[in-house]
């Protein structure tokens, strides 16, 4: 694993991913608008600055189980009213479940990790059955799909062992592959390909975004990740 991670640090660096922007809350954004957790208003009044700009996807990296007052009416008028807007549930284990207004739609996607022993996340969870024999695809998956809709890319299972993006193939893991040995492998696994250090995305905090301190297209056309 060490020398997985040796090799990702040694390849030469690929050029920044123009495609997908970030919007991140540090901890002098949260004395800012008030803690943790951020209120559904301050919420609704990001996403709609960011909506503003015509992004093609935004993904809410946040659990929104519950109402945050203030403003959660106007959050779920939001989400109700985004159609390229997509949040998160937790799908294994103990489930966290996802926003209803968002949920009703299928415009959820988990947000689960995998874990290695070391504590470090290696591989990524494209999908998992769920008990009533349905699957469930990652938040990155749906943001994926979504994007790449209008590139005319669609997602096709091969077999079991392989599922297609376009000219891209994506091999499962299993639990003996590479470095790993009787490795749990459940669900649709992936080893990760960390393509870029997070510097080479655009990103920008909250407030930034509340203050209208953008660029005027700095979410066109994007990907747009909302989170901590």
């Amino acid at each position: 694993w060490n020398l997985l991670d040796q090799f990702f640090q040694w390849r030469s660096l690929e050029p920044p991913e123009t495609r997908i922007a970030v919007v991140t809350f540090s901890e002098s954004d949260l004395a800012k608008v008030g803690g943790w957790p951020i209120s559904d208003r301050v919420l609704a009044q990001t996403l709609t600055q960011i909506k503003s700009q015509n992004p093609r996807a935004i993904g809410l990296d946040l659990y929104r189980n519950f109402p945050v007052e203030p403003g959660h009416h106007d959050l779920v008028k939001l989400f109700q009213s985004t159609p390229n807007l997509f949040g998160i549930e937790k799908a294994v284990g103990t489930r966290i479940p996802p926003a209803p207004a968002l949920s009703q739609f299928d415009r959820v996607g988990f947000a689960d990790q995998v874990l290695d022993a070391d504590g470090k996340v290696r591989r990524a969870l494209v999908s998992v059955g769920l008990a009533n024999d349905e699957v469930s695809y990652s938040l990155a998956v749906k943001l994926a799909l979504h994007y790449l809709k209008q590139e005319i890319v669609e997602f096709e299972p091969l077999d079991q062992n392989r599922v297609r993006f376009g000219k891209t193939i994506l091999h499962r893991f299993e639990g003996n592959d590479g470095g790993y040995v009787r490795t749990q492998s459940g669900g649709y696994q992936i080893i990760l390909n960390f393509r870029v250090p997070q510097k080479s995305f655009p990103t920008y905090s909250i407030q930034q975004v509340l203050n209208h301190q953008i660029p005027p297209h700095a979410f066109r056309d994007r990907i747009v990740l909302v989170g901590t």
